[in-house]
């Protein structure tokens, strides 16, 4: 069976469109792929239809993360240095241990269990900004 990947840009608030959309290559086997990119599945039938397979939108891997970005560098432009990734962790399960202290051990004097609204604990330490929370294939948030 053969498949077409197709990167996806989300385009936000456009009505038309929910994103652009841009082939990018067939392969036999797409749930091996390592992509820095949103992607699309498409199979590809007999009969030369296409039927999606996955969406966009659907993580092929997801958890909770403890992971920091440089003071100087733009993290929208630039992946953050992971120390640990817990594959398939809810933010229900509260902050493991090493998490609680990597926090003490950077400066957070108060420790919580509390995840912001948007699954984030970050912090400023030594130039860097650290966060404790959710990721989703190579998405990772600075918590604002």
């Amino acid at each position: 069976m053969a498949y077409l990947i197709v990167k996806c840009k989300p385009l936000g608030d456009q009505w038309e469109c929910d994103a652009d959309r841009t082939p990018m290559f067939i392969c036999d086997d797409w749930k091996t792929l390592k992509l820095d990119y949103l992607f699309e599945v498409y199979r590809i039938n007999d009969n030369n239809t296409f039927d999606l397979v996955k969406d966009y939108e659907t993580p092929m891997s997801y958890g909770m993360a403890l992971y920091y970005w440089d003071k100087n560098v733009d993290p929208e432009e630039v992946q953050p240095t992971i120390i640990k990734e817990w594959p398939k962790r809810e933010r229900e399960e509260g902050i493991p241990k090493k998490v609680r202290t990597a926090m003490h051990r950077k400066g957070v004097k108060e420790l919580t269990n509390e995840l912001s609204s948007c699954g984030t604990i970050t912090w400023f330490y030594n130039n860097k900004y650290w966060v404790y929370g959710e990721y989703a294939d190579f998405d990772y948030s600075l918590g604002y």
